[in-house]
């Protein structure tokens, strides 16, 4: 028996509310992030807010990368999900290791964190 592994990949707005919510509860839960095996991917609109982001953020879990995304990107994601594309950022998605959307969330919402740990922690024969 092993955790579910997989990846988490969120499209983030660093200097806005409901993003900061939601790195907050990255720090909050750094310990049970880095023992996790799978990975998380944090997204950006452009190399100057990546840096910005990392230089305030030291406390967050080791796992995570952080990479500059093509602006067009979130509008095919959200379409391959068939959801409306308003684009609400952060948009957060856990994939399985076979890339099937196991979870997605756009804008704000309490205890995103949490669902994320729920597939984290499942354990799969």
């Amino acid at each position: 028996m092993r955790p579910y592994e997989g990846t988490v990949i969120s499209w983030i707005e660093p200097e806005k509310e409901p993003t900061k919510h939601f790195i907050s509860d990255l720090k909050q839960r750094k310990q049970q992030f880095n023992k996790w095996p799978g990975n998380i991917i944090l997204l950006f609109r452009n190399g100057e807010e990546k840096m910005s982001f990392i230089t305030k953020n030291k406390d967050l879990p080791s796992r995570i990368q952080y990479l500059t995304a093509n602006p067009a990107a979130i509008h095919e994601v959200i379409s391959a999900v068939h959801k409306p594309g308003r684009d609400h950022l952060p948009v957060v998605i856990f994939l399985n290791k076979r890339g099937e959307i196991l979870y997605f969330s756009e804008g704000y919402r309490i205890g995103i964190a949490d669902d994320l740990m729920k597939f984290m922690t499942h354990v799969i024969p």
